[in-house]
């Protein structure tokens, strides 16, 4: 897997090579369906157009994925909507990040979290899927209730 991590905000800071090294460790637990990411970090204000571009949604989201092509992706994450999740969870900004990362892989993978059902499944692969990545980095796993 390639990861490509753009920073397109100036806002929030963050430690990019730690995110680096926890992709690395993602490569073996999650299929993904291509080959090369990129990971757009942008504000507010940037991740709400193209929200409203794409989806039509004119508002502010944490995170939006696509596939651009047969073997490549794009993410989109808030960096300020992060920052504002990570202190109400009571984590690192980092560790919501890529929290957030895996949200968008696995929309890429073809999940859904629209019906309460869906979402739950969705919510309950991705804490798992964390967890595995907290234990390869020796982290402590982080609360997550009622994370998205």
């Amino acid at each position: 897997m390639i990861w490509h991590l753009l920073v397109r905000q100036r806002k929030v800071k963050f430690d990019n090579q730690w995110l680096k090294m926890a992709l690395q460790k993602i490569t073996g637990l999650i299929d993904l369906p291509v080959k090369e990411v990129a990971i757009v970090f942008v504000s507010d204000r940037t991740i709400t157009r193209v929200n409203k571009m794409f989806t039509g949604r004119n508002r502010s989201t944490d995170v939006l994925s696509f596939r651009t092509g047969a073997s490549l992706a794009d993410l989109f994450i808030s960096v300020e909507t992060a920052a504002r999740q990570a202190k109400s969870y009571g984590q690192t900004l980092e560790e919501e990040l890529l929290y957030l990362i895996l949200h968008g892989l696995l929309h890429l993978k073809g999940f859904s979290d629209y019906l309460p059902q869906d979402y739950a499944r969705m919510k309950n692969i991705q804490d798992k899927i964390m967890v595995k990545i907290e234990n390869l980095l020796q982290l402590q796993p982080s609360e997550r209730k009622g994370k998205k």
